[in-house]
């Protein structure tokens, strides 16, 4: 068996795709996901690098020995009369930690946040930020945790996890605020009750959603200067035990 764990494919730094692996059994999973990346078309069309973080967990104590066997596959679509080109970003600048051999998401665990410093062109009209955002490990079930006033009245062995059912992730530009988020409630294949999600799985969890903030009114600052301007990441309240991952790219 192998271990359930969140997955992602990068290119050029930039998140494109986030999913988890199906729940396994002792006599192996077989599964298949599609995603359209059709508003990425910017990043497909020059030379750069694919990243794919496909974890797995080897604990045989657990039962977890198995391996992942993965294909990934791209087919591209030629326009015609009735599909003509669509209208996509003439620029994509990945929001992320940039490592050229490690997963690109930020693990946002505080109050400062995670930054990262951007140049656009002159004739930029329009920016949007799309966020990936999701909670790992403690922060798996953030909409359950308890808040933190009332974590003392439960012993520890109950595992309660604080920080209370809440989370807003914050968009800041040069440390203003431009926007706010509220990610959905995504059950991956073994949450809750695994059984639940066979043969069908719950909203989001090979496809994760995404969520858009319109930063448009910040261009006559992210324009001003001609220097690098600073764009921020922060989730509200802070994570739980350093496992939030907000993986982030701006499109314009």
């Amino acid at each position: 068996m192998v271990g359930l764990l969140l997955q992602a494919i990068f290119l050029s730094h930039t998140e494109i795709w986030r999913h988890s692996s199906a729940e396994p059994t002792k006599t192996g999973t077989i599964w298949n996901t599609i995603k359209d990346v059709t508003h990425f078309t910017f990043l497909f069309a020059q030379e750069g690098d694919l990243m794919m973080d496909f974890s797995n967990i080897i604990a045989p104590e657990l039962l977890l020995d198995g391996v992942f066997d993965v294909t990934l596959a791209a087919t591209f679509y030629a326009p015609t009369a009735k599909f003509p080109v669509p209208q996509t970003a003439d620029l994509i600048l990945p929001l992320s930690n940039l490592s050229p051999t490690l997963p690109n998401f930020f693990t946002i665990d505080d109050d400062l946040g995670a930054e990262t410093k951007i140049s656009l062109p002159e004739n930029t009209v329009e920016a949007f930020v799309e966020i990936f955002c999701s909670g790992n490990s403690a922060e798996e079930f953030w909409y359950l945790n308890t808040p933190d006033e009332f974590v003392p009245y439960f012993p520890e062995s109950t595992g309660v996890v604080g920080k209370g059912p809440f989370r807003e992730v914050q968009v800041l530009v040069d440390g203003k605020l431009a926007g706010v988020v509220w990610p959905y409630a995504v059950i991956y294949t073994g949450g809750i009750t695994p059984s639940n999600w066979r043969p069908l799985t719950s909203y989001g969890a090979y496809d994760a959603p995404t969520y858009w903030i319109d930063i448009t009114p910040f261009l006559p600052t992210l324009l001003a200067r001609n220097v690098a301007h600073t764009i921020t990441l922060r989730v509200h309240p802070p994570a739980q035990r350093e496992i939030t991952d907000d993986r982030e790219n701006e499109e314009i």
